[in-house]
């Protein structure tokens, strides 16, 4: 069902800012708040937002979810971004195998099916540095196990992320005014300034897990879970919301925006031109998530399928090599940001061994 204009410019209100208060939206929309409550309602209610439910989460039990999300800073926090590709998945044993391992590995935030030239796994992680090796000997394990035929992982503190924009989405003509040229190949320094790492507590990532869950959840509801009180509660949210968290997100059908499938696009970069900075800018209006590192690169794009069909001949020309597959979205699980990976006592992120190998292997019999 297609959103009407009153719907849609609603939604690109609340992309915009999620936490607009009713009478901001009510004014920008000239209604009154009580329209805007009722449309809310509506949009909730047919499916094109996401609805207030109560979910158990294994770790904080019963948890309200809604609309809002955070995406956590993982610079920030001191980890590494890292992509995984796995490819040629030996069967659906080897899958439900591979899932099961992902889904135990504390470091995991997203996984996804899809297919290249043969059925494939992508997979994201955050984990500190000293935690990348251990990854790399488990993927190792895992091929020599047959659950895949080769793999390849991407690990980078260069990555860019960008949000869609419905400012772009044509409303009246149902489709996206976006010319693929704007997205710029610029000139790019390896060695640029990152974001550092800031410190904080172990309060501030439970808060953190609490805002990946539902980033309207209130200070109040927050008290009885805590021990502490609300100023104090109150004041880590702010930290946390200005510090540790890189964008906040609505949760609707994109379907209605003729989202399709995720691309995944992955290569080598020529004479140091890269759309790093471009994306950087936000002058790419789609959901992505880009790395790049060495002169290679890999990119998650969310686009309509001509917007991805003309970014890939950019690509094509502007490097030296590229290769693409299709991530299914209903496939897809974005986990919670997980503060059990910290450990309090010693201030630092859990790498043993133990924790990121054995463990994660233990699922599997291993």
């Amino acid at each position: 069902m297609h959103p009407t204009s009153s719907d849609y410019f609603l939604l690109l209100l609340l992309r915009e800012n999620p936490f607009s208060p009713i009478s901001e939206l009510a004014r920008a929309l000239d209604v009154s708040e009580n329209t805007v409550r009722s449309r809310l309602a509506r949009l909730k209610k047919i499916g094109l937002l996401r609805s207030e439910a109560k979910i158990s989460d294994p770790v904080f039990g019963i948890r309200k979810i809604s609309d809002a999300i955070a995406y956590p800073s993982y610079a920030k926090l001191g980890l590494v971004n890292c992509v995984v590709l796995m490819f040629g998945i030996s069967g659906s044993e080897s899958l439900e195998a591979i899932t099961k391992i992902l889904d135990m590995h504390p470091y995991t935030t997203y996984r996804s099916f899809g297919f290249s030239d043969a059925p494939m796994v992508y997979a994201q992680f955050a984990l500190p540095q000293e935690g990348i090796s251990l990854l790399s000997s488990l993927l190792e394990m895992l091929k020599e196990l047959g659950f895949f035929s080769d793999h390849f992982l991407f690990s980078s503190s260069q990555h860019a992320v960008t949000r869609e924009n419905l400012i772009y989405w044509d409303y009246k003509n149902q489709r996206w005014d976006y010319n693929i040229e704007a997205l710029a190949f610029e000139e790019y320094d390896e060695n640029q300034k990152v974001e550092r790492a800031v410190k904080f507590s172990c309060l501030d990532l439970s808060l953190l897990r609490e805002l990946t869950i539902n980033a309207r959840i209130r200070i109040a509801d927050l008290v009885p879970h805590y021990g502490v009180d609300r100023t104090t509660l109150s004041r880590h949210m702010k930290f946390v919301r200005k510090e540790l968290v890189q964008d906040f997100g609505i949760l609707y059908d994109r379907s209605v925006f003729n989202f399709g499938n995720f691309r995944i696009i992955w290569g080598e970069l020529k004479e140091r031109m890269s759309p790093f900075h471009s994306l950087a800018r936000k002058e790419f209006p789609f959901s992505s998530s880009y790395l790049q590192a060495d002169g290679q690169f890999v990119w998650m794009v969310q686009a309509p399928e001509i917007v991805l069909n003309q970014l890939s001949m950019k690509l094509f020309s502007e490097t030296t090599s590229v290769k693409q597959a299709i991530l299914y979205p209903e496939t897809g699980l974005r986990y919670y940001f997980y503060h059990l990976n910290f450990d309090c006592d010693a201030k630092q992120w859990k790498t043993s061994e133990a924790y990121i190998l054995d463990d994660v292997l233990s699922v599997i019999g291993r």
